[in-house]
Order: structure tokens, then C-alpha cells, then sequence
């Protein structure tokens, strides 16, 4: 994935700046272009199309599995029409969410040193 710095995504979301990036997806601190709140978008980095190869097909699925899930969780504070999800014109999945500062989880991983205490990932989802 190039840098998608100022790229809109379904008319309404500018990618202003990546937050953090894994294996199959960059989260993007992004404006909410109808509000002007800021949000943060999760963009499937390999684009999904008929003729890709099955573990393609396997991680679309996950990350809209992800987005069904994250719109069924109470905790998620929503903003109304949230979350969004969809597919871009040139076949890459996202999903939109309220952005919330903090620490990435990659960070708080890498500082544990390893796997998270029940105490510690309570506190995380409170």
C-alpha cells in the first residue's frame, strides 16, 4: 500500500495520517468529511478481487467479520452511522471507527514483553 496520504474514501473520509500498520492492514487517523470529526480508518492493505489467491479471500473475510463484531460490542463508543465499513472502487476494505487516542496495542504488546495479563487487558477494554 502506497501512502494514501489525502486519498477520500467513499466521498466522505480523508486519510490524513497512517496511525500504524500489521500484516494485512494500516489504521489511518482520517476526517469524517460530512461532520468534520476525526475517525480513524482500518484499510485492508491487499485489495480483494476475484482471481486473488485464497488467503486473500481468508483475511477479507476476517476483517469484515472484525466489523460486524466491533458494531455488536457495547463498549464501542459510536458516533452515529458508525461504524462504517465498504469497499473501495479499486477493491480495498475498510472500515471506519471513532479514533481513540492512546497507545496502539502493538506498543503495549511490545513494552509487556510478552502475552497480557487478564488484569491489564480488563483495564485496556475499560
Amino acid at each position: 500500500m502506497s501512502d494514501w496520504t489525502g486519498r477520500v474514501i467513499q466521498d466522505r473520509f480523508r486519510l490524513e495520517s497512517r496511525v500504524d500498520a500489521g500484516g494485512s492492514s494500516a489504521v489511518w487517523k482520517a476526517t469524517d468529511l460530512r461532520d468534520q470529526h476525526t475517525v480513524a480508518v482500518k484499510v485492508l492493505i491487499d485489495p480483494v478481487r476475484l482471481g486473488d489467491r485464497a488467503a486473500n479471500v481468508d483475511a477479507y473475510r476476517r476483517f469484515l467479520r472484525e466489523g460486524t463484531l466491533l458494531r455488536g460490542l457495547a463498549v464501542v463508543k459510536q458516533v452515529p452511522d458508525f461504524i462504517a465499513e465498504g469497499t473501495t472502487s479499486d477493491g480495498y476494505a475498510w472500515i471506519a471507527m471513532e479514533f481513540v487516542v492512546g497507545r496502539t496495542l502493538r506498543r503495549i504488546l511490545q513494552k509487556s514483553g510478552g502475552p497480557l495479563r487478564a488484569p491489564t487487558v480488563v483495564a485496556l477494554a475499560r
